[in-house]
């Protein structure tokens, strides 16, 4: 696909994100109680993820459209409720402080696993090229890029190669998996305040 192409089906996971952050909005404005939000968010994330791990080369449409779906419907729900709880549970005086903290570790974390997904790709695809190809150097895929992959290999090793790829990228959803477990795990830590009668501020964005 090219640049233009892959953004449009990166449409589903960010449509997913937008229109449930404003229904996450909407429900805890009504019921009052976020922690729910992280609990769901967090295992549609999961789930999400872990149908990422099994894309293949030719994943149908319908697929690769619906997974996306179930994992931007997680980040939605679960990405600004660390930010509204620290605005609930904190005093005051300690909220600028809570919320620099929520900001500062929602964007430590997308760039450093950034980079580990990166080593996670680099790792896996080498790994396949050396199993599947083992009469290609590894750093002229790494080197090629996904998009010129057609039209640079011989259409008798291009097979191989495209499961190579495909397998180290869907490697990489292992650790949006993990992630999210992990945030289901620390959202057992959080109290079940209500948020009514509080001054809530939206900050920070996914």
């Amino acid at each position: 696909m090219s640049a233009t192409q892959s953004g449009i089906r990166n449409l589903p996971l960010l449509i997913g994100t937008t229109i449930f952050s404003i229904v996450a909005g909407g429900l805890i404005t009504w019921l009052g109680y976020y922690v729910p939000f992280i609990f769901i968010g967090s295992a549609l994330l999961s789930i999400g993820s872990g149908l990422l791990t099994t894309f293949e080369v030719d994943t149908p449409t319908a697929k690769w459209v619906c997974y996306q779906l179930i994992a931007g419907m997680g980040i939605g729900l679960a990405f600004q409720q660390p930010m509204i709880a620290a605005q609930t549970v904190l005093k005051q005086e300690d909220i600028p402080i809570g919320s620099a903290a929520v900001v500062f570790f929602q964007t430590l974390g997308g760039a450093l696993f950034i980079s580990v997904a990166q080593n996670i790709f680099a790792t896996e695809l080498v790994n396949g090229i050396v199993a599947k190809v083992p009469d290609i150097a590894p750093w002229m895929i790494l080197n090629t890029g996904a998009t010129a992959l057609i039209s640079t290999f011989p259409s008798e090793v291009l097979p191989q190669i495209l499961e190579a790829y495909n397998g180290a990228v869907t490697k990489t959803f292992y650790a949006s998996v993990a992630l999210a477990i992990v945030g289901f795990i620390g959202g057992l830590g959080m109290e079940m305040v209500s948020v009514k009668g509080k001054k809530i501020e939206a900050i920070g964005g996914a």
